[in-house]
């Protein structure tokens, strides 16, 4: 059964349930070492080893000093990813050269950094995802060199493509009330970075949540499995099968349900994507006798109309995020499989 998107918006909550609305850990965790990291900045001399070694004498993870200098610099997972793809061609000598003011200086790269990029710089790797920055991380010449990039990358005498705009925090080294009116604007200009964080932590939170509901409705004989795959013969992007926020399957059946669980109270462009993936994975699934579920709610989500008429069109069974919503999504699984 499928409803059309004001059929299912008629029972959306579309505000995030109070259960869900927790500030998560990592955020706190910023916010409780926001002041000691500033600290940093106001002592640091305008030189890169001189910034090294007070952030080597803090207390600091050096994965909780990366995380805020990627906050103010407005530096995001998306621009390492870039940076470690392009790292050879920022730096094919492995050094950065750096001019401000009358300060000048040369940081030469780590030979883990030079030598395999793309697996040391990411968000996983380093320890800034949302989990990730709860296990402390400690020193390492690898995060010596984002560091660096961060402050001095801005001022690079070797680099002419403006891939370091924003990485020009060693300006407001060792100037107090430089620092203060700078992280007071830019926190402004760069919040869609914990906002995310935000948003990420409650999208987990909200799978995990309609599992639970789903698997106790579904009772014995069944399994829901967070962020699983499908089997399919014919999707070769991943080998190990078409991936859903849950999978469903019943012991001895060989069909399975995938759903797709999203709670978006701010608009969001990648359900446009979905939108036009969703016709050829409803295709692909149904070929092989298996269903496609939806789980749409949030105000957001209903500012994006027409993707999700599109999505809803080309799914099996669609509701909103409601224990009641989640009881027939139950009684769905139950008659397919």
């Amino acid at each position: 059964m499928t409803r059309t998107i004001d059929e299912i918006e008629e029972e959306a909550v579309k505000w995030w349930p109070e259960f869900l609305s927790n500030e998560p850990e990592s955020i706190r965790l910023l916010v409780e070492t926001h002041d000691k990291f500033l600290s940093l900045l106001k002592l640091s001399r305008p030189d890169a080893q001189g910034f090294l070694s007070l952030v080597h004498a803090s207390d600091l993870p050096a994965n909780v000093v990366l995380k805020h200098l990627c906050l103010l610099s407005d530096y995001g997972g998306e621009k390492i990813k870039r940076l470690a793809k392009e790292f050879r061609q920022l730096f094919p000598d492995g050094v950065l050269n750096y001019q401000y003011r009358r300060h000048a200086g040369t940081h030469v790269f780590s030979k883990e950094t030079i030598s395999n990029p793309e697996r040391v710089l990411s968000n996983k790797s380093l320890g800034l995802d949302g989990k990730g920055i709860l296990t402390p991380k400690a020193k390492s010449p690898v995060f010596d060199d984002l560091l660096i990039i961060l402050c001095f990358a801005g001022f690079s005498t070797n680099i002419v493509d403006g891939a370091f705009e924003s990485a020009v925090i060693a300006d407001y080294f060792g100037n107090p009330d430089k620092i203060d009116i700078f992280v007071k604007t830019r926190y402004i200009y760069v919040s869609k970075i914990t906002s995310g964080e935000l948003s990420n932590s409650r999208g987990q939170a909200a799978q995990q949540y309609a599992a639970k509901v789903i698997r106790e409705s579904l009772g014995a004989g069944y399994t829901v499995d967070v962020n699983g795959k499908i089997p399919l013969p014919d999707h070769v992007q991943n080998k190990k099968g078409l991936p859903f926020d849950l999978v469903i399957k019943r012991k001895g059946s060989p069909r399975m349900v995938g759903v797709e669980v999203s709670f978006q109270v701010t608009t969001n462009s990648v359900v446009e994507r979905k939108a036009r993936e969703a016709h050829e994975v409803i295709e692909r699934m149904t070929k092989q006798g298996h269903f496609v579920a939806y789980v749409v709610d949030g105000v957001g989500n209903f500012q994006r109309r027409n993707a999700w008429s599109a999505i809803i069109r080309n799914s099996h069974y669609s509701c909103a995020f409601s224990d009641k919503e989640f009881q027939g999504l139950a009684k769905f699984i139950k008659k397919s499989i």
